[in-house]
């Protein structure tokens, strides 16, 4: 029998992100992570490994380390265009440079590689998102606001994944939140970070023992800053879950 509270997370489609911003905190979670970087030089067959070792935002560009196996520094100092692969959690990071861009340095003593900040890159969760359900001490706010509606409600995160939320408000909301309706604005306080975006009502459910409303929201036009606020967090509570179990 299907739950009536489940949120559909399936992969979500890829994404092209251009804002300086978005480029900037994708390269250096890359970066912090030290996850490594699958290059491919255009026109050859074979795949090389680096890494994310500077972002510089101010200057717009950012740096490479040497390649493995190292016949890929020759074809980077040949100026040659190559395309990047990198996963994050589950997500596919790719980006592409042209020829001749690479300005090779010396960072701490090795070489590196100084290239432009590329104008965009495609973003693509590719397995369903992981749901982490929140301890009863833990009081995230949210709000949902939508003036042709005439709704404004504040309740509480129960649980969350990267593609949506589950939340708890006071009273019957039946009559006024509908599913399939979106709303112009969910605002959930996450730790430091205050996310915005808009939300699709999935389900609403009425608890009249209680007089407590369960409502199942769909996380709709989210900006890759908020989005990568949204797997932090998630990411964070698995962790947390996991080093409990441990314990």
């Amino acid at each position: 029998m299907p739950n009536p509270f489940a949120i559909d997370d399936d992969p979500q489609q890829p994404r092209l992100l251009s804002s300086l911003g978005e480029i900037v905190a994708n390269l250096r979670t890359l970066m912090d992570s030290h996850d490594p970087l699958i290059v491919r030089f255009a026109e050859r067959n074979r795949k090389f490994q680096s890494y994310v070792v500077a972002v510089d935002k101010d200057a717009q560009r950012f740096a490479l380390d040497e390649f493995i196996p190292n016949d890929g520094d020759k074809l980077m100092q040949a100026g040659e265009a190559f395309s990047v692969e990198a996963f994050h959690d589950g997500v596919r990071i790719t980006w592409s440079c042209e020829k001749g861009q690479a300005k090779q340095e010396k960072m701490g003593g090795a070489p590196c590689f100084w290239l432009p900040l590329p104008t965009q890159i495609t973003y693509h969760q590719r397995r369903a998102a992981f749901r982490v359900s929140l301890k009863h001490s833990q009081k995230v706010p949210l709000r949902v606001t939508d003036v042709s509606h005439n709704v404004q409600a504040t309740g509480l995160l129960m649980d969350i994944s990267a593609t949506g939320c589950r939340c708890l408000f006071k009273g019957d909301l039946t009559g006024k939140l509908h599913p399939g309706e979106r709303y112009d604005q969910l605002t959930i306080a996450l730790d430091n970070t205050r996310v915005n975006c808009q939300a699709e009502i999935r389900h609403v459910a009425h608890d009249s023992a209680r007089n407590l409303s369960v409502v199942g929201l769909r996380f709709v036009e989210l900006n890759g800053l908020d989005q990568r606020a949204i797997e932090r967090f998630v990411y964070q509570q698995q962790r947390e879950a996991r080093r409990t179990e441990t314990d």
